[in-house]
């Protein structure tokens, strides 16, 4: 049959309990400890990397945002450019349309005053040329007779 001795059950209860208490103290705890202070530093990296990542977006919203400040400055700034090139061209072709009627109008005036003189040296001419021609008439009119 079966024996219980009762001494033997206490001290193996006994042993029981202080191994078990001496492994809590040396090798749980710690390890419990390890493991808690590893899962926090996992949890405190893995919200770094949240809040890194929140700060990237935001980041990336904020550098859209003056992506397109500046797409809109610079076609602003080009519109502007045109604008002015646009004005400064109509004002130069006015410039020379207006150079141009005046060059014209002096060009006009002086064959005007060109055609004059023309016509006077032709007058003259034509006088200088009556002369000479009445005379060489009368010459040779004279020698005949």
């Amino acid at each position: 049959m079966l024996s219980i001795n009762i001494w033997d059950f206490l001290w193996t209860v006994i042993s029981f309990f202080v191994l078990y208490f001496v492994l809590k103290k040396l090798l749980f705890d710690p390890v419990h400890r390890f493991t808690d202070e590893r899962k926090a530093r996992i949890e405190a990296g893995l919200r770094a990397q949240r809040e890194a990542q929140e700060a990237v977006q935001a980041k990336a919203a904020e550098l859209a945002g003056l992506k397109d400040d500046c797409r809109r400055e610079a076609r602003r700034i080009l519109d502007q450019a045109r604008a002015e090139d646009e004005a400064q061209s109509a004002g130069q072709a006015e410039r020379l349309r207006q150079e141009s009627a005046q060059a014209r109008q002096e060009l006009r005036q002086e064959l005007s005053r060109r055609q004059e003189l023309d016509g006077q040296r032709l007058d003259s001419a034509q006088t200088e040329l009556a002369a000479v021609l009445a005379d060489r008439l009368l010459d040779a009119g004279g020698q005949k007779g």
